[in-house]
């Protein structure tokens, strides 16, 4: 049995290209090694973080979504966390995927029509909000 799990890596912002996408490959190798099945994987590129890790204030996000057993998962984040080019991992599962073949097949169609790594930059980042301190500051009347 096979549940669906997205998983989460922030690379530390100071790993060229070249590392950030190795990073990404060794979680989808550990993933295959262990009889998972990519189904996609997505790059969010960086982002400004909501507070520091390892006083870094930027990371570079990635998506892998895939089919695993649920008894493989811990071997999965322990190999993750042997990975000094990640800072933060998160592993979400969504629940039992109750027809594999097909949950599987409808990635392969959906991975033919847009081949290789897809960047998800379309969310924004927040610019952050400038506030004028001055003006609270004035005599209440």
């Amino acid at each position: 049995m096979f549940n669906e799990y997205e998983i989460f890596i922030i690379v530390r912002p100071d790993v060229d290209e070249v590392g950030a996408l190795a990073a990404l490959d060794r979680v989808c190798e550990s993933l295959t090694e262990l009889g998972g099945h990519i189904l996609d994987r997505e790059d969010w590129g960086s982002r400004k973080l909501a507070y520091l890790i390892q006083k870094h204030a930027r990371g570079r996000y990635f998506l892998t979504v895939a089919l695993l057993a649920p008894e493989k998962v811990l071997e999965v984040e322990r190999r993750i966390r042997l990975d000094d080019r990640v800072m933060r991992f998160l592993t979400v599962s969504k629940g039992v995927a109750t027809d594999v073949e097909a949950r599987i097949a409808a990635a392969e169609e959906a991975r033919a029509a847009s081949p290789g790594l897809r960047k998800r930059y379309d969310i924004e980042e927040e610019e952050p909000i400038e506030e004028d301190y001055d003006a609270d500051v004035g005599v209440v009347d």
